[in-house]
């Protein structure tokens, strides 16, 4: 049997799986080891192999957020050791993009998208990523991910520029108020995170047409400033995997259709698509 876990910064979905077949599906806190320590990391895969409990496991694949190699990989891969006791050349660790890009191409070229808490994407050759522009964070890019859109709605309101009850609606979602947004974006960990859950916020109030703009507006950034720099995005298959792409299709296919672009697929997590990629290994 195989595990495959599929790590972002909000959660890890751990998928035990037996040649193609799923086995059992585990939930844990999210990992991301640019700002969590081995130890950190180790306490969180213990937590996902405490609820699998008693099975061999002869393989682990791990495809994460914040993994760019070097010292961060293996800080993941050592953390794995600690908690399965298998051999080291039995556990990969690649990044979400990689995951993304195997689980969503079928073996064909491919523009592969993430849309999650963060964003990402890559022109995948199929075997290979070729090309990535660079993602640069949720303070410098992520644009199209929960946190842009996050960020978005929550300047709109902390400026004054939307109405009592908007604003009002926007404070009970999140349990505090302008003073409380401030310290949490500014003072406290995973400010992504934070921002990122308003997207949930979003998808409640589509209906608003603030709200579907600023969504829009966030999808735009994200084709004008990641996709429209693959050369080959005409003439490849494009998809997309995570939450907000799932979530937001009806946004995303709209925006997409402006700028002649048209989706192949949409999955809220690649587990699937990874299950099958690595079911002869």
């Amino acid at each position: 049997m195989y595990l495959i876990a599929d790590a972002g910064s909000t959660k890890v979905e751990w998928t035990l799986a037996d040649k193609g077949s799923i086995v059992k599906t585990v939930y844990t806190r999210g990992i991301n080891p640019i700002h969590q320590s081995q130890y950190e990391i180790y306490a969180i895969a213990k937590e996902c192999f405490d609820a699998l409990g008693e099975c061999t496991i002869d393989s682990i694949h791990y495809y994460g957020a914040g993994c760019i190699g070097g010292e961060v990989n293996a800080r993941v891969k050592n953390s794995l050791l600690s908690v399965s006791g298998i051999t080291p050349e039995a556990i990969t660790v690649e990044s979400d993009l990689m995951g993304a890009a195997r689980a969503l191409s079928n073996g064909e070229s491919t523009v592969a998208c993430i849309l999650g808490t963060g964003s990402n994407s890559c022109y995948f050759d199929g075997v290979a990523i070729v090309d990535n522009v660079p993602p640069l964070g949720y303070i410098l890019g992520d644009e199209g991910s929960g946190a842009d859109i996050g960020k978005r709605i929550v300047s709109i309101v902390l400026k004054g520029l939307v109405d009592d009850n908007f604003k009002q609606a926007l404070y009970t979602y999140a349990e505090t108020d302008y003073a409380g947004i401030i310290d949490r974006v500014y003072r406290k960990p995973e400010a992504n995170r934070f921002l990122a859950s308003f997207a949930q916020f979003a998808h409640a109030h589509l209906d608003d047409e603030r709200v579907w703009n600023i969504v829009s507006e966030s999808f735009m950034s994200f084709v004008e400033r990641n996709l429209l720099s693959y050369s080959s995005i005409r003439e490849c298959r494009l998809a997309f995997v995570g939450s907000v792409a799932y979530n937001f299709r009806d946004v995303l296919d709209g925006v997409l259709s402006s700028y002649g672009l048209q989706i192949d697929a949409v999955q809220q997590t690649p587990q699937r698509g990874l299950v099958e990629f690595h079911k002869e290994d």
